[in-house]
């Protein structure tokens, strides 16, 4: 039987109901949990009351949410420094947008003028952490070349494209991303000191374009540029890649002015904050 219609009652008054409480506390939660990635994206690592000063959230709501977010592999926490910083997922999703993105159709035709050029396999890479990620590639057509996927990752310490990209990156972040990057010696030219890293970046800064010279692999040799946009922010690099045998004396000096031409076509196609227009 229904229930009767309340007399008199106030039209203000309403009945609580449980699926809307329920349903605006998961909002209130998702939007914690946007805010918090938002704040650690834009940094390096967070201790927890850093977090809470900023959020400035209960320190049980913060826990939850940070909790939920290492749950997704959103958040990373480092038991060894006791701070958070931002999660391989968010790579990966990222990853999926950059193959999709304005950045690799506006640098197509470059990758492919300067393909032709040197005859070589060109790259576009991006900074994620302490590794690179190859967003496209232009493969040269000889039969002995360098041969990469889309997607792949490699380090950004011992490789041209990551050298440019961590040389031109904030002295805060460069320094920082050295400092969680796991050294190994991948040849006899491989760089796993540091403070000499840090030395050959300041040098790479100093001149716009970065070598690999057979640091990454054995008989293989790398140049690469950092594509800047018109704000003055880096958001990817153009690399060369080739077999040392093939790479003369004066080849790389050549190189260099094609590698810088390409970076900065590509980069005057990009308006500030990563929007693209042709030109």
């Amino acid at each position: 039987m229904p229930n009767p219609v309340k007399q008199n009652a106030d039209p203000t008054e309403r009945e609580a109901d449980p699926g809307a409480e329920s349903g605006r506390a998961r909002a209130s939660a998702f939007s914690r949990s946007i805010t918090l990635l938002d704040i650690i994206t834009a940094g390096t690592a967070f201790r927890f009351a850093e977090l809470q000063v900023q959020t400035g959230y209960p320190k049980a709501s913060l826990h939850r949410a940070l909790a939920d977010l290492i749950d997704e592999r959103l958040v990373v926490f480092d038991e060894h420094a006791n701070t958070y910083r931002a999660g391989f997922r968010l790579l990966e999703w990222a990853n999926r947008i950059w193959s999709r993105n304005d950045l690799r159709h506006l640098a197509r035709d470059a990758l492919e003028t300067l393909s032709e050029r040197t005859g070589e396999t060109v790259m576009l890479s991006v900074l994620a952490d302490t590794h690179v990620v190859h967003l496209d590639c232009v493969e040269s057509a000889q039969s002995v070349r360098t041969s990469v996927s889309v997607g792949h990752r490699v380090p950004a310490w011992c490789t041209a494209a990551g050298k440019a990209l961590l040389a031109a990156a904030p002295t805060p972040q460069r320094e920082a991303i050295i400092e969680r990057t796991a050294f190994a010696r991948f040849t006899g030219n491989t760089v796993t000191e540091p403070g000499k890293v840090l030395e050959q970046l300041h040098t790479v800064a100093a001149h716009g374009i970065a070598e690999d010279n057979e640091e990454h692999h054995v008989g293989i040799r790398c140049i690469a540029a950092p594509i800047v946009d018109c704000a003055g922010e880096t958001v990817a690099a153009i690399s060369v890649s080739a077999p040392t045998f093939r790479v003369e004396p004066g080849s790389f000096e050549q190189w260099r002015q094609w590698v810088r031409e390409s970076a900065h076509t590509v980069g005057n196609r990009l308006l500030p904050t990563g929007s693209a227009h042709l030109t």
